[in-house]
């Protein structure tokens, strides 16, 4: 069981500071979802078992109903920590649930205000892989409002600093602990080493605490174009350009599917689609896998019939999933179709039919 733990610092509506203007909320919504629901895209794309604990102050959840914005997200099992006040930082907040966690199992803590466009699974297996005590996500930049790592050949981290720029692999706001108690530990031991930074406690440094203690940490890179964090209003217009782009680039590879699959081109059509793509048939057969989805592919072009496939029109339902009705003349006889396809990191990952 992963557990999910997402601190949220607690603004009060009433709070005015230099920085109000520019501050971005969690809920303010971009494209028909709030930031809320975006930073939770990469964690509920997670196929293992997983529970969130959500940590902030009571006032902030009970004026935003939090704990009811976050069961509209998510099947998964919700625990809400309440604090009276706002800690000095998020390492901290994670403290004040110990009472509440398993801390035989392994650990997530990740942040509310940010955007991974990332397969999750894939993050957590190379963590275990690499058999890290610790690790995190990680991209690249020189900015100084980023947390650093110096990382080795093998990608174990040496050292991590916050907000200087010791190397070129910038850090998200997303930890991974393989045990509770080493979270925990490795919390209390920098709190105690008193490492604050403008005053406050942040989790990037208390990595440094695995690394003392001859633990691995292991870091896994993501292209930088795939990370948002929501630190300032100008974010999220580029966030925008990023979807909109993306979906662009959805819409070509809806289009190449299809001129691929009528082309009866296995090599290129292979590559559109994900290693765990699944096909649910109109005939209510299922297909996992990529190995076995071109299998499928490899009979329907081996057989006799003459089958072309059509775009009579397609939109998006978010921005992941696609609707396509589709024209299938299979031997000169037309079936219509509906085709809900759905992406990640710009490949298929799943197409459902129904015959409309």
């Amino acid at each position: 069981m992963l557990n999910i733990i997402i601190p949220i610092y607690g603004f009060q509506k009433e709070a005015k500071d230099i920085d109000s203007i520019n501050r971005v909320n969690i809920l303010d919504h971009i494209q028909d979802r709030s930031i809320l629901s975006w930073s939770l895209t990469h964690i509920e794309q997670y196929t293992e078992p997983k529970r969130y604990f959500i940590i902030s102050t009571d006032k902030y959840i009970q004026e935003n109903y939090i704990d009811k914005i976050i069961s509209l997200h998510t099947n998964t099992e919700i625990n809400i920590i309440n604090l009276n006040n706002n800690t000095m930082g998020m390492p901290c907040a994670v403290l004040m649930g110990m009472d509440r966690y398993n801390l035989d199992e392994p650990f997530l803590v990740t942040s509310a205000d940010q955007y991974i466009d990332t397969d999750l699974n894939y993050h957590i297996n190379f963590f275990k892989d690499m058999k890290a005590a610790g690790g995190t996500i990680g991209f690249k930049s020189v900015h100084p409002k980023w947390s650093y790592a110096e990382v080795n050949q093998k990608n174990y981290i040496t050292r991590v600093i916050e907000k200087v720029p010791i190397s070129q692999n910038a850090l998200t706001s997303s930890y991974y602990f393989s045990t509770g108690h080493l979270m925990t530990d490795s919390i209390k031991r920098n709190i105690i080493r008193r490492d604050l930074v403008n005053n406050r406690y942040y989790l990037a440094p208390c990595m440094n605490e695995l690394i003392i203690n001859n633990y691995k940490v292991a870091f896994s890179k993501i292209p930088t174009k795939n990370y948002f964090n929501f630190y300032a209003n100008s974010v999220k217009d580029e966030f925008k350009k990023y979807l909109d782009d993306k979906k662009n680039v959805n819409c070509e590879t809806i289009k190449d599917y299809y001129h691929h699959l009528n082309s009866r081109d296995k090599s290129k059509l292979s590559q559109l689609i994900d290693n765990k793509i699944t096909l649910y048939l109109a005939n209510n057969e299922k297909i996992n896998g990529h190995t076995n989805a071109m299998q499928y592919y490899e009979t329907l072009f081996d057989s006799n019939s003459k089958n072309r496939m059509e775009i009579i029109s397609s939109s998006f339902i978010d921005n992941k999933t696609m609707i396509c009705h589709i024209k299938n003349n299979l031997d000169n006889r037309i079936i219509e179709l509906i085709h809900i396809i759905e992406f990640i990191n710009m490949k298929i990952l799943s197409i459902k039919e129904f015959i409309n």
